[in-house]
């Protein structure tokens, strides 16, 4: 970060960082280019190995299997115990 220098009413100088918001662009587009990338690879390599119907229930369930640790953080809004009727919904 780089910094500037202020002079304050008192007359003493103050040093306050300025953030770089071009540099975290760049970096948050790194992140997407290679998230969004990867995936692409991944459904290649996918529907050459596996029958589509598979790969879709795979994605599925890799999916759920990261998002209910994470809905059990959340006490509000994730149930405690998962029922029948939650896992056939």
């Amino acid at each position: 970060m780089s910094t500037q220098t202020t002079q304050a009413r008192s007359g003493s100088k103050e040093t306050v960082p300025i953030p770089r918001a071009g540099l975290v662009a760049w970096i948050c587009l790194l992140i997407v280019y290679v998230v969004w990338g990867s995936t692409y690879l991944a459904i290649r390599v996918g529907v050459e190995t596996m029958p589509p119907l598979l790969m879709a229930a795979a994605r599925s369930l890799v999916a759920g299997l990261i998002m209910f640790p994470l809905g059990l953080r959340r006490r509000r809004s994730a149930p405690r115990r998962c029922t029948r009727r939650h896992i056939g919904n």
